[in-house]
């Protein structure tokens, strides 16, 4: 093993970490490697200070490995060092509406707070609580910008409707999405209205919705979650719609469905759109 390869792994923790470890195994101090690479080094070692590419060279010349190896993973410390802290994970499951989630039948019930942090990432999917961070703070950011004036956990009430609404509509096989196609499909939609029973309308709506790759889902909201519709397309170019049936009336409901119709047929991208907050 070379010593570039003996430090690749540890990618997260500070540049100092593998410069006093190849100081150490070379016998040098560190008012040696100063007078070789210059008084910068001191505060790469003291204050987490980003290399430049001169002293990624000098420490490549004097201490091994690569200038490319040096400058990677200086990079990848500031990008990691540049992320919010993460939370306790105790008081992050708290923060979920766990209880009503598992009411609802998403989440298993259980009193156990590891179990309920070791179900919560499964249900959003995310190995860690880093990854669900990476992967939903944008998104819990704008429902919290939606529902500031709610209750304190609606944005998290909210984004788990959200995730349950995309677990629902993307379990079904649809086309890559075609707004073109979805709106020459509206007359076929209208018609739709004219049947009374949800069990009758509901799967040809979710049939004519998928063939213009759009996921459909109509999902209970939790408590705290006052959203009657949601709309966005995801990074694989699927589009999602769901419905809360929030007031359990046909008139709101077909109402709310064309309006999210509208911001998929008339913006095309990839904001989220939500209806009710």
């Amino acid at each position: 093993m070379n010593t570039q390869d003996q430090f690749v792994s540890d990618w997260c923790s500070s540049p100092s970490a593998s410069i006093i470890g190849l100081m150490t195994q070379s016998g040098k101090t560190l008012e040696d490697l100063s007078c070789c690479v210059g008084d910068k080094i001191l505060d790469v070692i003291s204050n987490g200070t980003s290399l430049d590419r001169e002293l990624a060279e000098a420490l490549a010349n004097h201490l091994g490995g690569s200038v490319r190896f040096w400058l990677r993973r200086d990079e990848a410390f500031q990008e990691q060092r540049s992320l919010p802290k993460l939370p306790d994970e105790n008081e992050w499951v708290k923060s979920l509406p766990y209880a009503e989630m598992a009411r609802l039948g998403w989440l298993p019930a259980t009193r156990s707070l590891d179990e309920k942090v070791e179900n919560s990432l499964d249900f959003f999917d995310c190995d860690n609580l880093r990854e669900w961070q990476l992967r939903y703070e944008s998104t819990i950011s704008r429902v919290a910008f939606r529902t500031a004036y709610a209750f304190e956990n609606d944005a998290t009430a909210t984004l788990a409707w959200l995730r349950r609404g995309e677990q629902i509509a993307l379990s079904r096989e649809i086309v890559d999405f075609d707004p073109d196609r979805l709106l020459t499909q509206i007359p076929d939609l209208k018609a739709l209205c004219r049947r009374a029973k949800p069990i009758e309308f509901l799967p040809r709506l979710t049939g004519l919705l998928a063939e213009s790759g759009v996921g459909f889902a109509v999902v209970r909201a939790p408590k705290g979650c006052r959203a009657s519709g949601a709309t966005r397309v995801n990074s694989g170019n699927k589009a999602i719609l769901q419905l809360s049936f929030r007031y359990l009336s046909d008139d709101h409901f077909w109402f709310t469905l064309f309006h999210e119709i509208g911001h998929l047929v008339l913006h095309r991208e990839t904001q989220m759109f939500l209806a009710g907050c």
